[in-house]
């Protein structure tokens, strides 16, 4: 007891990443219904509103282990609901900081990357993944498609890296890396920019654009919430 209190106050997040271990092994094991019926409710609340509502957009973001949660439900929404996508929303996917090869790299884990491989070749789907290398707890190397050695011809995802430096103060990312907290740069894909950049979490989520059109821009380009 003593020792694990004393992890806890350590300031190295180790109760929370054995929590998150022992979480991503149910989820691939599949052996806990809460996820099954948490992941099949969010698949239905995604048809639901692409049913009901006469949305631009629908888009499910997915952070960190979020990722492969996110991937999960938008596949099981394609698969129960034939008509998603072809309605009046655009249905679109962001996974960022992710850690979905955590789990789908598992030899075990061949039912994931099944539901990858359909949402890559999903017409009715924009999939966008936003890495970076300055982030030591995401998969910024190579698209998971790629690593995942599916074949070429995929449409999904559009595989985005991005640098700290273009969207915080040179004086913030500095004090961010002498702290050494890597969880506080991990966060900061979903945190707000100091400065217009080619990425930027509150224009994809709360701006007049799709996501689908801020990622057509190129990269040498920034995010803007407005036309």
């Amino acid at each position: 007891m003593a020792a694990l209190k004393a992890l806890q106050g350590s300031g190295l997040f180790a109760i929370h990443l054995l929590d998150d271990w022992s979480a991503q092994r149910r989820y691939r094991l599949r052996s806990d219904p809460a996820f099954e019926r948490r992941l099949d409710a969010f698949a239905a609340r995604i048809s639901e509103i692409d049913r009901a509502e006469s949305n631009d957009e629908i888009l499910v973001v997915g952070h960190s282990s979020g990722s492969f949660l996110a991937i999960d439900a938008v596949a099981r929404a394609f698969q129960v609901d034939e008509g998603l996508g072809t309605r009046k929303s655009q249905v679109a996917l962001l996974t960022v900081g992710v850690a979905e090869l955590l789990v789908a790299m598992h030899p075990g884990a061949g039912w994931l990357r099944d539901r990858i491989a359909r949402l890559a070749h999903e017409k009715r789907l924009f999939w966008a993944e936003v890495v970076g290398h300055f982030d030591a707890l995401n998969f910024s190397r190579r698209s998971p498609t790629e690593e995942l050695g599916f074949e070429k011809g995929g449409r999904n995802p559009r595989f985005v890296r991005i640098r700290l430096n273009d969207m915080l103060e040179r004086s913030k990312v500095v004090a961010m890396s002498r702290s050494l907290n890597a969880f506080r740069i991990h966060f900061q894909f979903v945190m707000a920019n100091d400065k217009r950049a080619s990425y930027d979490f509150f224009s994809l989520l709360c701006g007049a654009r799709t996501a689908k059109a801020q990622f057509r821009r190129e990269v040498s380009e920034t995010m803007a919430p407005w036309p």
